[in-house]
């Protein structure tokens, strides 16, 4: 009589169960009014509210379901309309399919999964990882296998014992497990560009080590890369790329475009490589010192007032020194870093007409222009003289 009254009571508690998760769900959505968000109640009678959302659980080389593949298709997965109704109801892959719509986070997010792949879940990374925790638990994995060997069939999972029955099939778990990351990239790159429709990849070298004086990292939410770093993005995707000097330094251009923009939005279809160029603090570049870049001046001839535009003022001293044509020095002054296009203002009233040399000194380097300075009486002087040349010829 007892087995029945087991058999009794179980078919009771299940019944009992059943309806009170279907009241307490329906309880549940007059409340919350949002389908986004469900209810079931576990054995225990403990509400467990879901947001619904990409679930992808049984990846990484599981191997049970066709998710666990490295070839597996997530972004089709994660934005279908047509999915089961757990994980992936259309409920769930709204948000996705929605914001992705939006360029901007389109090119953020497919740019942004590259460099998770190559780096948070870059193969040389994942091994180690899978290689140190395999160590720590080593010792553990016969005497589990002969702990739950020959247990009750609905002890086991998906008709496999633990960690597989066996040291071979955890082995060789361990092994699909780094060969999913090993193959998973390229299949990633493979499935973004069908789906976003993208022309193909290249390989972006960002050209930096420790001597550099200075970091990159890539994205929105700055992710720090490694030095020498190489990746494959998608081609003509914008891609956020940000120099940040260390303290004490300036960033001076990207070597390879000579783009002063520390942060840009760089895209390619070919294989490129970006060098950030950094420069201690009072110091200029010799490859851009020349004389446009150093300073101006304005007007030239002048006859009363010189404008002397310093262009590197923010990051190194200029000295300005002039001198007649006899080599006697008329003006000096100098200019402080620490401010953009400062300027000097040169009073030339009363300098001998004639021509004069400006001589710019910028960490170390010598730059020189020609000043001609004349007067308005010189001009009528030698008009003079012009006429009655030509009235006689």
């Amino acid at each position: 009589m007892f087995p029945c009254f087991l058999r009794a009571s179980k078919k009771v508690f299940l019944q009992i169960h059943y309806e009170f998760s279907l009241n307490f769900a329906d309880w549940f959505n007059i409340l919350v009014e949002d389908d986004n968000v469900s209810v079931t109640i576990d054995d225990n009678f403990t509400p467990i509210i879901r947001q619904e959302d990409y679930d992808l659980d049984i990846s990484s080389g599981f191997g049970e379901w066709t998710p666990s593949n490295a070839q597996f298709n997530a972004i089709n997965h994660a934005t279908t309309i047509n999915g089961d109704p757990w994980p992936n109801n259309p409920q769930s892959t709204l948000f996705l399919r929605k914001i992705i719509q939006n360029e901007f986070f389109q090119n953020e997010f497919a740019q942004r999964t590259c460099t998770f792949g190559q780096t948070i879940f870059a193969p040389e990374r994942t091994e180690y990882f899978i290689d140190s925790l395999t160590a720590r638990v080593a010792s553990e994995i016969p005497s589990l296998i002969n702990k739950f060997d020959n247990v009750p069939a609905d002890w086991y999972m998906w008709n496999s014992n633990a960690v597989g029955g066996n040291t071979t099939t955890w082995n060789n778990n361990l092994n699909n497990f780094k060969n999913f990351w090993d193959d998973r990239l390229d299949n990633v790159l493979s499935n973004y560009e069908d789906y976003f429709d993208y022309s193909g990849h290249f390989n972006l070298n960002i050209n930096y080590d420790e001597m550099t004086n200075g970091t990159v990292v890539l994205h929105t939410n700055e992710m720090k890369i490694p030095f020498q770093y190489n990746g494959k993005y998608f081609d003509e995707v914008p891609i956020r790329i940000k120099a940040i000097p260390k303290d004490g330094y300036y960033f001076l251009h990207w070597q390879e475009t000579l783009d002063t923009n520390s942060v840009i939005n760089f895209s390619s279809s070919t294989d490129v490589v970006l060098t950030p160029i950094f420069l201690e603090n009072g110091t200029v570049g010799n490859t851009d010192l020349n004389e446009k870049t150093v300073f101006e001046v304005n007007p030239n001839p002048a006859n009363s007032t010189v404008y002397l535009n310093y262009n590197n003022s923010r990051y190194a001293d200029l000295e300005i020194r002039v001198f007649n044509v006899i080599g006697k020095e008329v003006f000096v002054k100098n200019i402080t870093s620490g401010e953009l296009n400062q300027q000097i203002i040169i009073d030339v009233r009363k300098w001998t007409r004639g021509v004069y040399i400006i001589k710019g000194i910028v960490s170390g380097n010598e730059f020189s222009k020609k000043l001609i300075v004349w007067k308005d009486s010189f001009r009528l002087t030698f008009k003079k003289i012009i006429i009655p040349y030509t009235n006689y010829c």
